[in-house]
């Protein structure tokens, strides 16, 4: 597992950070669940280690979803920037190995998705094994 040393000597893990991003992302911890393919019960016990290893507590739980609580909102931008560095680490240890590799989120209208896309993704992962594509239909 991955581990970080933060201020004080406390340890949180990239997957617990991935994972408090993912909920506050969707609102709540099944979807963030369903997108990790992770129970509920895992998501919230990994939240619930995070904030006992900081000593804050980062989420408002409610039957409306999650907020944020103060605490939260100071440590999400940090928390963002920890993913991207780390992603970063990755593609440049790649780039080093001489292995191509990232991600490629598209957003698409179903109708362009459904009729072009296939084909070019299909070209592209010939071409490109080690890039990741997400996909995202946007509603018109």
């Amino acid at each position: 597992m991955e581990r970080l040393i933060v201020h004080g000597g406390y340890i949180v893990n990239l997957l617990q950070i991935e994972i408090f991003v993912k909920v506050v992302d969707m609102g709540n911890f099944t979807r963030a669940g369903e997108i990790l393919a992770m129970t509920q019960s895992g998501i919230s016990h990994n939240i619930s280690s995070l904030e006992s290893e900081l000593g804050i507590t980062l989420l408002n739980r409610g039957r409306n979803g999650i907020s944020l609580t103060d605490s939260g909102e100071r440590i999400i931008k940090h928390m963002r920037n920890i993913l991207t560095e780390a992603e970063s680490i990755k593609q440049e240890t790649a780039s080093i190995l001489g292995i191509q590799n990232g991600k490629i989120n598209i957003g698409s209208f179903s109708s362009f998705s459904s009729k072009l896309l296939p084909t070019i993704i299909s070209r592209f992962r010939g071409e490109f094994k080690g890039i990741e594509i997400k996909m995202a239909a946007m509603i018109k």
